[in-house]
């Protein structure tokens, strides 16, 4: 159960130069220096060129998995819906494409006298074991070290949060929301609003009205009914949310993202990778208009 929680959990999707030209360079130097595939056999001067031919194809085909899954999964690598378990998959997909593709060169290249069935068998079997564990320890310190620095980062942030009610709000006029049929589906004012929420073709609106919190669907985008708010009291947190600025009542961080929680609002709301680094900044211009 324990492993399931943790495979589950929340991972920043990394994907950079780095991660393209790091798994090259490790290449080449395995090559190179611990020579494995009957390389040791070569000169090293040829040695060195099939490294820096191995080291540059593993570049490539990692660029290659990333960017199909991107292009032709990019609901599976959603970054705000990033897991252990699917940083895990992905690290195995790449080192199935790399073992391959090293099959592929070796039977090319006639390097080893193993062939066929049996030489792909040794390619997975030295790639993965070379591999696997040292990243799956890679992934997990990861985790580890991204959700302390994260939690603490999150524990700053609510600390220095403005606690006073939504009432402190200077913007006393009304906020009209209209379904797309034209129709007025609601009459506010700012400091009644909480949070808006996109679900499906919908927007739940959460307000408050005669001392209880309440929810209104309404039939359209939330891009159209966020305009009406004013920006100096509202977050666009991620782009199914945007909150009140005085309705955060604590702010929680993993591995991937921030969580905030709001007063009398039992919903959980995510702040995208993408908003996360605005966050700061728009506590702080709260407490400077407040």
């Amino acid at each position: 159960m324990r492993l399931l929680r943790i495979i589950n959990s929340p991972y920043p999707f990394i994907y950079n130069l780095q991660s393209v030209l790091i798994p090259g360079g490790v290449t080449f130097l395995l090559i190179a220096i611990i020579a494995p595939f009957g390389f040791a056999q070569m000169s090293l001067t040829a040695r060195m060129v099939y490294a820096v031919v191995f080291g540059g194809l593993i570049s490539v085909s990692i660029l290659i998995v990333v960017e199909g899954l991107k292009r032709f999964r990019p609901d599976w690598v959603d970054e705000d819906r990033w897991t252990v378990g699917r940083e895990l998959i992905l690290v195995l997909i790449v080192l199935g494409v790399i073992s391959f593709l090293i099959f592929i060169l070796l039977q090319f290249t006639g390097i080893t006298e193993v062939s066929g069935l049996a030489l792909l068998f040794y390619a997975v079997l030295t790639t993965v074991g070379i591999s696997v564990f040292p990243i799956i320890i890679l992934v997990l310190y990861e985790k580890y070290t991204l959700e302390k620095r994260k939690a603490e980062h999150a524990s700053k942030l609510s600390a220095a949060l403005v606690q006073h009610s939504s009432t402190s709000s200077s913007h006393t006029e009304f906020i009209d929301f209209y379904g797309e049929n034209g129709k007025l589906e609601l009459k506010l004012k700012p400091t009644e609003i909480y949070l808006l929420k996109t679900d499906g073709n919908y927007v739940e609106v959460f307000y408050e009205e005669g001392g209880y919190v309440k929810k209104h669907l309404i039939r359209n985008r939330l891009k159209v009914l966020a305009k009406q708010l004013p920006t100096d009291g509202f977050f666009q947190a991620h782009k199914s949310y945007v909150v009140n600025g005085h309705a955060i009542l604590k702010i929680d961080g993993n591995a991937r993202n921030y969580e905030l929680t709001l007063r009398r609002v039992d919903v959980k709301v995510p702040v995208s990778r993408a908003r996360a680094a605005a966050l700061p900044g728009f506590l702080n211009s709260m407490e400077t208009n407040t």
